[in-house]
């Protein structure tokens, strides 16, 4: 249970997502959660070096407006996974070479492909294993790697879930419903 202050402060992005799919009702929409994931996913767009990865969060916005049709989402999808297969074999080849991986552009190329998911991979049941790249490019500031601990005020994704999917209560404290259940 998380109240509708503890909602307003959160600072933890997964954290909310999983309180959201641990909810018998009122989980997000699938076009929320994909509008979700454009959003982190535009704001680490510098780390998207591939075009594959880009088009397809730019068809995912339009799919969510219903300006692209199923089959252009399916393309797309398709485009993105081979981008992120290859952005793989690039750093497991570097890797090989100089004993280090850096996968930022995996992890990037990884969260466009949520944003073209079907819209039964996109609702919060199960695991959250495919969030978490996405997540992390809410956090990424140019010059860090997404793994690395980045402070509260500079992680956007919680504002991002805030602002895309809404509170899941009614007002905070003092209002009318002021628990999530």
């Amino acid at each position: 249970m998380m109240t509708g202050d503890e909602w307003l402060t959160c600072t933890d992005a997964m954290a909310m997502l999983e309180f959201l799919r641990d909810r018998p009702t009122g989980r997000p929409s699938p076009r929320q959660l994909r509008l979700l994931a454009c959003a982190c996913c535009r704001h680490g767009w510098d780390l998207l070096t591939d075009r594959r990865s880009r088009e397809a969060i730019e068809i995912a916005e339009r799919y969510a407006g219903g300006h692209a049709s199923d089959r252009e989402r399916r393309r797309a999808y398709r485009a993105a996974l081979d981008a992120a297969r290859e952005a793989f074999g690039r750093i497991e080849q570097a890797g090989q070479l100089t004993g280090t991986y850096d996968t930022d552009e995996v992890d990037a190329a990884g969260a466009a492909i949520t944003t073209v998911l079907t819209d039964h991979q996109l609702r919060l049941s199960g695991g959250l294993s495919h969030w978490d790249k996405v997540v992390y490019l809410g956090r990424y500031r140019a010059g860090r790697k997404l793994w690395e601990t980045c402070p509260t005020t500079e992680d956007v994704a919680p504002r991002l879930v805030r602002d895309i999917l809404g509170s899941p209560v009614g007002p905070p404290a003092g209002g009318p419903s002021s628990s999530l259940r």
